[in-house]
C-alpha cells in the first residue's frame, strides 16, 4: 500500500509505481521446477485509488492512475479499479476488481499529507480514526477481522519498490502504520 497525497497526481506517478512494481520483482511468474516458456505471458497488475471522501473532493490516489487501464508496460497490462470510501463495500469492491482482473500483483494507493509516497509495511487490525466514511460510517476502537492476527505485514518487495521510486526520482518514506481508516482497513 502507498499513500500519494503532496506529489502531483499524474499518469506520470502512477506508472513510475507500475514501474517500481515491475523491476522489485512483482508479477513475475514463480519459478518452479518445469522449465519456463520461451516466451513470459502478459502479466496483470491491478493498481487501486480511492473516490472522494470528507474534505478530499477529489481523490489523488484515483487522479494518479485512472488514465493507466490497459497500458502496457513491458510484459504488463495495467487495470485500475476506483474503490468508495466506506467500509461496509470496500473490500467487496477490491474482490471485485481481483476477481475481475485476475492480477499477478495489487498496488493500493491511498492519501495522507505527507509529501512523499509512504511505503507501508504493517496493518493493524483496528480501526482508529473517528472520521466517518462516506456513508457516515464510525468504526473507531472495532476490531476488523475477529480471530485475525493484531498486525499484518506487507508480502511487497518493499526495499526493491523504494530503491525504483527513488530511482525515478520520486522520494519515498518507510511507514509502519496504515492508518486507522479504510487504507488500513483493506490493507
Amino acid at each position: 500500500l502507498a499513500s500519494a497525497s503532496a506529489l502531483a497526481p499524474t499518469p506520470l506517478l502512477a506508472l513510475a509505481l507500475a514501474l517500481a512494481l515491475l523491476s522489485a520483482g512483482c508479477g513475475r511468474p514463480a519459478q518452479g521446477k518445469l522449465a519456463a516458456p520461451p516466451e513470459p505471458p502478459m502479466r496483470t497488475i491491478l493498481v487501486t485509488g480511492f473516490g472522494p471522501f470528507l474534505d478530499v473532493k477529489v481523490n489523488p490516489s484515483w487522479e494518479a492512475i485512472r488514465g493507466l487501464e490497459g497500458t502496457v508496460i513491458g510484459k504488463s497490462r495495467i487495470t485500475v479499479a476506483q474503490l468508495d470510501v466506506t467500509y461496509r463495500s470496500a473490500a467487496e469492491q477490491l474482490q471485485a476488481a481481483i476477481d475481475r482482473a485476475q492480477p499477478d500483483a495489487v498496488l493500493s494507493l491511498g492519501v495522507c499529507g505527507d509529501p512523499a509516497l509512504r511505503l507501508e509495511s504493517l496493518a493493524r487490525n483496528r480501526a482508529t480514526a473517528a472520521a466517518p466514511d462516506v456513508a457516515g460510517e464510525v468504526r473507531a476502537g472495532r476490531t476488523i477481522r475477529e480471530g485475525g492476527p493484531d498486525t499484518l505485514e506487507s508480502r511487497l518487495p518493499l526495499e526493491a519498490l523504494r530503491a525504483a521510486l527513488n530511482d525515478a526520482g520520486f522520494p519515498t518514506q518507510d511507514s509502519e502504520d496504515a492508518g486507522g481508516y479504510l487504507c488500513n482497513h483493506l490493507f
